[in-house]
């Protein structure tokens, strides 16, 4: 789960993220700060040959997440990282 990112028209700084399986690819004047983003961290799926990226318990990505609140609607606060809730068993 490598990130490329590179914005040439603007800065964009990458933050509660999970990179894994290689470092994270950015092209200045992007950036992936080290602590914001856990780099070469197990996001402990349930079953990544079958893609079931439902996350197993124990995951560093419950809860290590974000909400930037676009509209004022939305609540900001820590969220899982991923795709799925951690609360779900199959995710595809």
């Amino acid at each position: 789960m490598p990130y490329v990112g590179g914005n040439p028209l603007a800065t964009n700084s990458w933050a509660s993220n999970i990179a894994f399986g290689n470092d994270p690819n950015m092209v200045a004047p992007d950036s992936f700060p080290t602590p914001d983003n856990m780099v070469d961290t197990d996001p402990m799926f349930v079953d990544l040959d079958a893609a079931n990226y439902a996350l197993q318990d124990g995951s560093p990505a419950i809860g290590s997440g974000e909400v930037v609140p676009f509209w004022q609607q939305q609540t900001p606060g820590a969220v899982d990282i991923g795709a799925c809730a951690h609360g779900l068993t199959s995710c595809p």
